[in-house]
């Protein structure tokens, strides 16, 4: 399955965060999860009007398509994520 890298600009402006309180913001650090609170538009999950610019790069062909990956050890198969992730990035 190809992939194709593709990165937004502006996406985090399309949405404002409640600060919580102090006590959820320890409970959400010791539950190891994000707790958050997020609005739009009149206070409803209808994001604001923001202006998005994307970025595409070339498609990627993983080398994994014909391989049996159960067949690779934790690390080549590690390092075939490595390497495809480098190659997402450069084409970003």
């Amino acid at each position: 399955v190809p992939i194709v890298p593709v990165y937004t600009f502006g996406a985090t402006k399309m949405f404002r965060r409640v600060q919580l309180p102090q006590f959820l913001e320890t409970l959400s650090r010791a539950l190891k999860i994000s707790l958050c609170l997020l609005f739009g538009k009149l206070g409803l999950p209808i994001p604001f009007r923001q202006r998005l610019v994307y970025v595409i790069g070339k498609t990627i062909w993983p080398t994994l398509a014909n391989i049996d990956t159960s067949s690779l050890s934790g690390e080549e198969f590690d390092h075939q994520v490595q390497e495809m992730h480098d190659a997402f990035c450069n084409e970003i």
